[in-house]
């Protein structure tokens, strides 16, 4: 699963415990060719203290049972920071050309792609987060499938995207027209809002 999938599922499976947790995708394009990448994840101070929770008692459970420690349940990957009022944010950034940032199956990844005259296309098909949240809602017990609309209400995903010029979008463009943003609620993605178009994208020009 590429990197952007990973945190979404991640989300959605930190969302089970009952806080809101919002994740941001930001892609600043380079040049023509390559794009750098940083993932955000943030969970509030509850929500964290319930993972630390969890962890620590998994972990007890592992040295008794003489098992290798488990793995994080937040931030596997990435650079974690834990703030003063017990919130926490992950992050993971990465650089590289865009086919190797738009890995994954297709129409169900972040898709990166070089256009004419130095443009390049980045855009998130809502299918790709259909995908996933519905990945994670199977593995999830009746009780919290049924609940999970509401856990999901304020949780969201953000994707902005920058480099040059804004040339075309259906996102939010800054007043500069250096910038695309748009917010997406996870909720809207998983009760398939018809509001929702079949993809966010914003085509710019390479710097």
């Amino acid at each position: 699963m590429a990197l952007w999938g990973k945190l979404i599922a991640g989300t959605v499976l930190l969302i089970t415990l009952g806080g809101c947790v919002d994740a941001r995708v930001q892609v600043d394009v380079l040049d023509a060719e390559t794009a750098h990448v940083i993932i955000t994840q943030a969970v509030g101070a509850e929500v964290y203290g319930m993972i630390k929770l969890r962890q620590a008692a998994a972990a007890a459970e592992a040295k008794a049972q003489k098992q290798a420690a488990p793995a994080p349940l937040f931030c596997q990957r990435g650079q974690l920071t834990e703030k003063a009022d017990g919130s926490a944010t992950c992050v993971l950034e990465e650089t590289g050309d865009l086919a190797m940032l738009s890995r994954g199956p297709e129409g169900r990844r972040l898709e990166l792609v070089a256009g004419e005259a130095g443009q390049v296309r980045v855009s998130l098909p809502i299918s790709a987060l259909r995908a996933v949240v519905a990945q994670q809602r199977r593995k999830l017990d009746e009780e919290m499938q049924a609940s999970l609309p509401a856990l999901l209400a304020q949780a969201s995903v953000t994707l902005q995207v920058s480099g040059g010029a804004v040339i075309r979008t259906n996102m939010v463009e800054s007043a500069n027209g250096k910038k695309a943003e748009q917010r997406i609620l996870l909720r809207d993605v998983l009760t398939e809002n018809e509001n929702l178009p079949a993809q966010y994208f914003a085509v710019v020009q390479a710097p």
